[in-house]
């Protein structure tokens, strides 16, 4: 046996219980090797005190679980692979070992048949002449030659086999490797589902958590509703037994006859009847249709309370109430019935115009002007732009004069679209195939840059620690963690069916999680989905004006930026009618509160701060500034 083989048997091919080679051997999941038979007795000495389902590796002494540890100690073993490729590698250098040793025997057989190498000493053999030993010589070289000859085959044999056999343990090392990268693969992957459905549980709850803030708000209005009808008709009850009391009283100094006072107790007799039964009796559920329009009357309330210049007067196209009508309960009757109409409608007018407070010029020390496609305003009143047909992002700070000016700018590796605040110094600004995250500080910075893949266009906040996007191939709206992580695609009105966007431009999103988005498809509009992808309304050119001529109908020729400020109000930028449109919640028109009287030439996008200011871009060139209370 050759000195490599040796070593190779020694260091790798024998047993550290037995100091033998291999005979079956085992391999444990630290890769560790033993024969079955040593494996088998260690484990079963190793469990005389009792039952376990895990031992320590005799080698490096780590936890092994057993797969079935419900079977005998002595046949724990068995449950281990077998490695064969070590089997392999004994049995090869043991015939090696033996085809060696047999040639040897063999060579030393023949030449003592004939007598060069004599077995035992014969006194009575003849000696040999000079010619039979110079013969015997010769022989004894060829024998040498053919006995090399013999050994040689054998030898080339195990050193194939060995090589097949390092072939071999090249492929499992790379199988190995193989496996170790699934598994990185399949833990990234893993890790990457619990984030997706963790953000998506948080999306979840942030909807519920609005829904039920809603229903709360508005079941406590229903019963305050329905305790001031019952103490109304409390009221009006003891109005009608002050009267009677009062007329009782009356018959001292004014006697009637007997039957003009019978007839008056059987009237009072039968109003307190009525009163009795009205007090047993539960008050009525009101029509879903009026909890509705009530729903509609405080929203518009809350605008008349934010804005402070809007006056509301709502009638019905019913008839009014006549006159014999005229008690409580009656007059309650009729106005609900004048809720319940589908005919109601509401006339909303502004009496003030918006304040201008400044402009914000992109002009360069140069001349150039650089052209501004989006903006977004910080907590801390940073106003940040995207430009048009560059790489370049601009941020603009109020000075100590009360004036604007660009005190920052990067340049990014891809032109930037639309831009959204995510904290009171980061913004979020969409690019080719990723997202910017930008961090505000002395200057614009890049903070991290998201790869997704897919080209967004119009961007916006949608909780602390995600983001909604639009994208226009394919057409629908992604939200997105800021790890790059897509939780939601939603690209389908989830009632109908129906595609929802055809070409989506700008995005804003309400406290409540209500989504808006501009789309400038086949027909521009404007369109309210919540994150389920359900449509609240939808405003386009095509709607125009209703029957009876009312300006409630929102008429939008190309819908562009649009925003939604503290209160729910949205305000979105019709492009083709140099105007600002001003919206409630559910998409009811209020006014067109900037239109060219205010300057607007060509406005395009808009946003909103913490005061409700509005900042509209106009020509591309500059950003006015106004005040709406």
């Amino acid at each position: 046996m050759s000195d490599t083989t040796s070593r190779l048997q020694a260091d790798y091919l024998t047993c550290s219980l037995c100091s033998q080679p291999f005979r079956q051997p085992k391999t444990l999941p630290c890769l560790h090797n033993f024969c079955k038979a040593c494996l088998s007795q260690y484990l079963e000495e190793e469990m005389k005190g009792g039952r376990a389902s895990t031992f320590l590796c005799p080698e490096c002494k780590e936890k092994i679980y057993v797969p079935d540890p419900s079977k005998p100690a002595n046949r724990w073993a068995t449950q281990f692979p077998t490695n064969f490729t070590l089997s392999g590698m004994v049995e090869a250098i043991a015939e090696e070992a033996e085809a060696k040793g047999r040639g040897i025997a063999m060579v030393k057989e023949a030449r003592e048949r004939r007598g060069l190498v004599p077995d035992t000493a014969d006194s009575s053999s003849p000696v040999p002449t000079r010619k039979q030993r110079e013969g015997s010589k010769e022989k004894e070289m060829t024998k040498e030659n053919s006995q090399d000859s013999t050994v040689s085959p054998d030898v080339e044999t195990t050193l194939a086999r060995l090589e097949k056999l390092q072939t071999e343990l090249m492929k499992e090392n790379q199988r190995m490797d193989a496996h170790i990268l699934a598994i990185d693969t399949c833990e990234a992957e893993e890790k990457r589902r619990l984030e997706q459905s963790f953000a998506k549980i948080y999306m979840l709850l942030e909807a519920r958590k609005s829904q039920l803030l809603e229903e709360l708000s508005t079941n406590l209005a229903q019963e305050k509703g329905r305790l001031q009808q019952m103490g109304q008709g409390f009221s009006n009850d003891m109005e009608s037994v002050v009267s009677c009391m009062d007329l009782l009283n009356g018959l001292e100094s004014n006697p009637v006859g007997d039957d003009v006072v019978y007839d008056m107790l059987l009237a009072i007799g039968d109003q307190v009847k009525e009163i009795k039964a009205r007090q047993a009796s539960l008050v009525p559920t009101r029509s879903i249709r009026f909890e509705q329009t009530l729903e509609a009357a405080r929203s518009v309330l809350n605008l008349v309370n934010d804005l402070g210049q809007i006056s509301i007067s709502t009638s019905s196209l019913d008839s009014p109430v006549s006159e014999a009508d005229g008690d409580g309960d009656n007059k309650r009757m009729a106005q609900q019935r004048s809720y319940d109409s589908d005919d109601d409608k509401v006339q909303t007018k502004i009496r003030s115009k918006p304040k201008f407070l400044t402009a914000v010029s992109t002009r360069q020390p140069d001349g150039t002007v650089q052209q501004v496609y989006d903006l977004a305003v910080t907590a801390n009143g940073v106003i940040v732009m995207t430009s048009y047909g560059s790489n370049v992002v601009q941020a603009a700070q109020k000075s100590d004069t009360g004036s604007y000016s660009i005190f920052t700018r990067l340049t990014l590796d891809s032109e930037p679209k639309c831009v959204a605040a995510i904290a009171a110094f980061y913004v979020a600004v969409t690019g080719t195939s990723c997202i910017y995250i930008l961090s505000i500080d002395q200057k614009l910075s890049l903070h991290r840059k998201i790869d997704t893949g897919k080209n967004y266009q119009g961007i916006a906040t949608y909780s602390e620690s995600s983001l909604i996007v639009t994208s226009q191939r394919p057409a629908c709206i992604d939200f997105i963690g800021l790890n790059g992580f897509i939780s939601e695609t939603v690209d389908r009105d989830h009632t109908t069916g129906q595609i929802l966007l055809r070409q989506p431009q700008f995005m804003a999103t309400s406290k409540n999680g209500v989504i808006f988005v501009t789309d400038l498809g086949k027909t521009p509009r404007l369109i309210s989905v919540n994150n389920a992808g359900k449509v609240n309304f939808e405003c386009s050119a095509d709607q125009g004006k209703s029957e009876e001529g009312s300006d409630t109908q929102v008429s939008l020729k190309v819908p562009q930026g649009v925003c939604v400020d503290s209160q729910g109000h949205v305000f979105v930028v019709d492009r083709a009618a140099h105007k600002v449109v001003l919206l409630t919640s559910e998409g009811v028109k209020v006014k067109d509160i900037l239109t060219a009287e205010e300057g607007l030439t060509d406005p395009c996008a808009i946003a909103v701060d913490n005061e409700d200011h509005i900042y509209v871009t106009n020509e591309f060139n500059e950003v006015l500034i106004f005040q709406v209370r």
